[in-house]
């Protein structure tokens, strides 16, 4: 497998001098199976990136798109993408079930008139829709394994296993489960939050490369807890009981330099360190391809 990064931020789009290295488009990533076919996970701006690149290797495209979750962010930047205006590509968006929307409802729904000069029903390509929950299927030669992650919406991470036993697990948008009645609450709601925990660790366990969210240091994440997005250390901890070999943050916050991701970094490899730990860590950097 291949995993290129097309966009890596998140919540909202921060081009400049101060986040060119890691990149400042939303969130969306490119991978490519052994045998070259394609999935696509999220459409956030760097959807556009992607299908510029495919415009310039002239390459016609028949994929899945698959969606963490329907957050402006993951979405904005399918009405930009160029593939779906062609004759002859095909698409089909997988993602989440809304409780009042299908996923066909919230991706018609973003390009009304209202919000855009051109709908859904008038790109050329094939596009069809379906809605995910919990599960196991194949995708483009790999079995693909979905899991509910803690989001405010319901939000989905995937992971993947190849023919030749590698693993790639992706999960945005999600933060540790917690008793949100605090330490006076309810016990009951101490275990099952350990439970989901602990389905969240086998998830990804003996990931070759997980790509996950660390959107908050420890101290940003003590003031934004509920936010759903994960500390870094959060994000290292369970990386080490899931024994997951290359680990990288992703979902980068919006007000994150190039700088301070360096010093996260930094940071990052000496509390694995400390740790006795020899998982690799690392940031998802726009244009970065990782073989497995």
């Amino acid at each position: 497998m291949k995993i290129t990064f097309w966009g890596t931020r998140g919540s909202v789009p921060s081009p400049g001098p101060k986040t060119v290295r890691y990149g400042g488009n939303t969130t969306c990533i490119e991978l490519r199976t052994d045998e070259n076919k394609l999935i696509v996970l999220d459409g956030g701006t760097g959807l556009r990136v992607f299908g510029d690149a495919c415009l310039a290797r002239k390459e016609k495209l028949d994929c899945s798109i698959l969606l963490s979750h329907t957050h402006w962010d993951h979405i904005c930047g399918f009405p930009f993408f160029v593939p779906a205006y062609i004759p002859g590509n095909a698409f089909t968006f997988k993602g989440p079930v809304h409780y009042e929307q299908s996923l066909k409802d919230v991706m018609v729904g973003h390009t009304q008139y209202a919000y855009f000069p051109v709908r859904v029903e008038d790109m050329a390509a094939n596009i069809q829709y379906v809605d995910l929950k919990e599960g196991t299927f194949e995708e483009a030669g790999l079995k693909v394994v979905t899991r509910y992650l803690n989001h405010p919406v319901l939000c989905l991470g995937y992971r993947f296993e190849s023919p030749r036993g590698k693993i790639f697990c992706f999960g945005t948008d999600t933060e540790p489960f917690y008793n949100v009645f605090g330490s006076e609450g309810d016990p009951d709601a101490e275990n099952i939050a350990e439970d989901l925990n602990t389905r969240i660790v086998d998830f990804v366990r003996d990931a070759d490369l997980c790509v996950w969210d660390g959107q908050y240091t420890p101290d940003e994440y003590k003031m934004k807890q509920g936010w759903g997005h994960t500390s870094t250390v959060q994000c290292m901890e369970m990386g080490i009981k899931a024994n997951v070999k290359h680990f990288c943050y992703t979902h980068h916050d919006p007000n994150r330099t190039d700088d301070q991701l360096d010093k996260i970094l930094e940071d990052s490899r000496q509390y694995l360190k400390e740790r006795g730990s020899s998982m690799k860590i690392g940031a998802a950097t726009e244009g970065v391809t990782i073989e497995l």
